[in-house]
């Protein structure tokens, strides 16, 4: 019962809606001036960010340009607000500084 009452506070605060979706995204960071470009899967997406997986050396604060190869339009500015290592590789959550086409 506990568990249930802790999930559905945490689901009150949160600003939007996450859906949990599986999408190859592309990231382009910048690292010590030049940047760099790898490969994440998103695990859960809303309308205002993304909690995604990936090989990439991230750090809170960290700008960053998510690219969704599927979508037509341009890549979407945003920042690392969190990292962790969970089970089955590193994660992050990434806040959308603009808006998806």
């Amino acid at each position: 019962m506990q568990a249930t009452a802790t999930k559905a506070a945490l689901i009150e605060r949160r600003r939007c809606r996450r859906t949990a979706t599986r999408l190859l995204i592309i990231l382009t960071v910048d690292v010590e001036g030049s940047a760099l470009s790898g490969s994440a899967n998103t695990l859960d997406f809303s309308a205002i960010g993304a909690r995604i997986r990936t090989t990439l050396r991230l750090t809170p604060g960290q700008s960053v340009n998510v690219l969704v190869p599927d979508k037509k339009g341009d890549a979407v500015s945003g920042r690392v607000v969190w990292v962790g290592a969970p089970e089955g590789g590193r994660q992050a959550g990434v806040e959308f500084l603009s808006r998806f086409d």
